[in-house]
């Protein structure tokens, strides 16, 4: 991606971005589904391979406890991410649940939009910063040096265990360790990690 941007004569800013979306190209019906539009946080609990996920009801329980602090959680995926919507929604009911209703465009500007998002590591999370948003991305299986977002608007929580990462050329083992590099990070850490972004972005709505 670097390169690409310095063939179109630009330095590369991790912190700006790179992909402009108008609104205009978006049908904002989905926006239209939230009582609160400003502090919205994101959640996409899907990935590619079970190695990379972390789960639903963890997702649910971070949801839960921000929502406690006002902000309004929406679960972003496909169809085939229903399961962990419905588990999200579990633990907290207020989520509110677009997997299978938004297509692309709309995800991209959804994610525009929201204060950030919580996600493995996922095509959201790129999507997420090539249009400005924050992420907390959760790595294991995935490698962090070569995928994972930089810059300051950006946290990453990797365990970093010894057989991780273990994605080579494209290709994810089926994990025989419980997924252990995801399955060891815990609530806490996903919730602090993402107050703190939250009060480096935008301080003035954040109260731990």
């Amino acid at each position: 991606m670097s390169r690409f941007i310095r063939k179109k004569g630009s330095s590369a800013n991790p912190d700006k971005p790179f992909l402009e979306f108008d609104k205009k190209d978006s049908e904002d019906r989905v926006f239209s589904l939230l009582s609160n539009k400003e502090d919205v946080i994101a959640i996409f609990p899907g990935a590619s391979v079970n190695e990379r996920k972390w789960g639903g009801n963890n997702y649910g329980l971070v949801a839960g406890r921000l929502h406690k602090q006002g902000y309004e959680c929406i679960v972003l995926g496909s169809a085939g991410d229903k399961d962990d919507a419905g588990n999200i929604r579990i633990r907290e009911p207020d989520a509110v649940d677009l997997t299978g209703r938004t297509a692309l465009d709309e995800v991209a500007y959804i994610l525009k939009k929201v204060r950030l998002l919580i996600t493995a590591d996922s095509g959201l999370m790129h999507i997420a910063c090539a249009v400005g948003t924050p992420t907390v991305s959760l790595f294991g299986s995935g490698i962090e040096k070569k995928w994972a977002p930089r810059g300051e608007k950006h946290v990453v929580i990797n365990k970093h265990l010894a057989c991780s990462p273990c994605t080579r050329f494209g290709y994810t083992p089926r994990c025989k360790r419980g997924v252990e590099c995801l399955s060891s990070i815990s609530v806490e850490e996903v919730y602090e990690a993402t107050s703190r972004l939250l009060e480096r972005t935008c301080p003035s709505n954040v109260s731990l």
